[in-house]
């Protein structure tokens, strides 16, 4: 099934805006047909292959800061007497 991009971002919980933002800088995949290739649609792939690289780039986040987390310094606090 094809998708407008309206539809796309209703699936995607996004603005037509962003979507659209987010095909010109061919972050999402899509796909122009009609003859001037000027209408863009999208398939239940596109969409899904979208989500699932988001899922990566947020496990990433996530395991940098783990990274980070574990091998920062603890701050010295020496205006506290004990």
């Amino acid at each position: 099934m094809l998708y407008t991009l309206k539809e796309a971002a209703e699936k995607l919980s996004l603005s037509p805006a962003a979507v659209y933002d987010m095909v010109k800088a061919k972050v999402i995949p899509h796909r122009r047909v009609g003859k001037k290739r000027t209408t863009i649609r999208f398939t239940d792939e596109d969409l899904q292959s979208y989500i699932e690289g988001c899922k990566e780039d947020v496990q990433e986040h996530v395991q940098k800061q783990d990274k980070s987390r574990r091998s920062a310094a603890r701050p010295v606090l020496k205006h506290l007497k004990l």
